[in-house]
């Protein structure tokens, strides 16, 4: 095989003289999606078993093996996936204490807010207290009517 599964793919199309239009209309497959798995762009590809049917409707309208496809793309990915496993690790990794800092703020302010409206709770309850002790409410101010003028 050649340094990659999109260069393998290619290089047996162009072999047997198939152009990629054909493929495209013989499988119904877009052709956007065809050169995607020849540039080894699987980012732009729909999830993995469709791309599977795509190599294998490939292998047909080419006229090759289609289980030596699969083969070459499963090994393709595993590769690819061996590579990429210590980075995608260190992400999750990453991401999980980013999560876990994200929730110890939200604890902290969530306790601050119910200290916050404890406090208010308690002073106000003392000063009801505090003012019933001093004998209650006290009393209106006396309302003065306006005298009448001679």
């Amino acid at each position: 095989m050649q340094e990659n599964f999109g260069a393998y793919l290619k290089h047996e199309r162009e072999l047997r003289g198939v152009p990629l239009e054909e493929i495209a209309s013989v499988t119904k497959i877009h052709i956007r999606f065809l050169r995607a798995l020849e540039e080894n762009d699987f980012d732009a590809l729909p999830g993995e078993v469709f791309v599977k049917g795509f190599i294998r409707a490939y292998a047909k309208a080419i006229g090759s093996n289609e289980e030596d496809l699969v083969n070459a793309y499963d090994q393709a990915l595993g590769e690819s996936r061996a590579e990429e496993a210590p980075e995608s690790q260190v992400e999750k990794e990453r991401r999980r204490d980013q999560r876990k800092a994200k929730l110890g703020y939200l604890l902290i302010g969530l306790f601050l807010a119910a200290l916050i409206g404890l406090g208010a709770f308690l002073f106000q309850m003392f000063a009801e207290k505090k003012q019933a002790a001093r004998g209650g409410a006290s009393a209106p101010a006396e309302i003065l009517k306006p005298e009448e003028a001679p």
